[in-house]
């Protein structure tokens, strides 16, 4: 997310366009590269020359290349209802066209040897990026058609001015914890928080899974207090702690997820 944008301007962009901003995808891809296997890393390079995952211009390549490819956008995200129990692919996915299944489309073209290496270098763009965009809670549910709290505006602690839910969940939370903590340092103390435990149990799965996991997030925490409807309602520090401990896992588990999806993609 490009930090100098005027609040009010983030109302007039759609849900899919950006997620975590971009310390968060860094975040994310940092979190990843401690945890690939020596194929996986070496596979990587191959693609993308010295280039890193958690480069800025990889890990948000995806939100860059959709102003030039408005076909992407609905790749981004994938829109559950609040009231739902999880995905429903006849519900919500678009023909195709949703977060889930371009994660599994994008890692199948990255694990193809027989696909060209510019196909596949996009593949693994898109891939790390959207294995980050999965777990933004607000990627993965919608409530009153309101594009991923795009929709819901919000005071954000005692700030003046208004902003949306969406806005809040992708960078503000983020910001207001890591402070002046380089984005770096930041990912590797989330990564020392990572149980050998832990990390086991957040690589199995599927992208469905996942994004059922982050549609529960959504709805008990990112939704919980903030009503549908009514006046602009205030963020206070109750919630924005409870958010912050929500933000920090996600990171941490789509971190995890990444290593492991791109690890059996350059599985020899």
């Amino acid at each position: 997310m490009k930090l100098r944008l005027l609040p009010f301007l983030l109302l007039l962009v759609p849900q899919s366009l950006y997620a975590w901003g971009g310390d968060g995808h860094q975040i994310v891809c940092l979190i990843a590269e401690e945890r690939l296997t020596p194929a996986a890393r070496v596979g990587i390079h191959e693609l993308l020359g010295d280039q890193h995952i958690s480069d800025a211009a990889i890990a948000s390549w995806a939100d860059n290349v959709r102003r030039e490819r408005r076909e992407t956008g609905p790749w981004h995200y994938v829109d559950i209802p609040v009231e739902a129990s999880g995905f429903d692919e006849q519900r919500d996915g678009q023909h195709g066209n949703n977060v889930i299944d371009k994660i599994n489309d994008f890692a199948k073209v990255v694990a193809d040897r027989h696909a060209s290496k510019a196909d596949r270098g996009d593949a693994l763009k898109f891939l790390v990026h959207f294995v980050g965009d999965l777990h933004q809670p607000l990627h993965c549910a919608e409530r009153d058609h309101d594009k991923g709290g795009n929709g819901r505006l919000v005071y954000f602690l005692d700030q003046l001015r208004a902003i949306n839910l969406h806005s809040v969940w992708d960078t503000s939370i983020l910001l207001h914890q890591k402070g002046r903590t380089r984005v770096l340092d930041f990912a590797l103390g989330l990564n020392k928080q990572i149980t050998t435990e832990l990390a086991a149990q957040w690589a199995t799965g599927t992208a469905e899974d996942w994004a059922n996991e982050s549609h529960a997030v959504a709805v008990s925490v990112v939704y919980a207090s903030v009503q549908a409807k009514g006046p602009i309602p205030k963020l206070d520090d109750e919630y924005v702690a409870r958010a912050e401990q929500s933000v920090d896992e996600q990171l941490e588990r789509g971190g995890v997820r990444l290593a492991a999806v791109l690890n059996r993609c350059f599985t020899k």
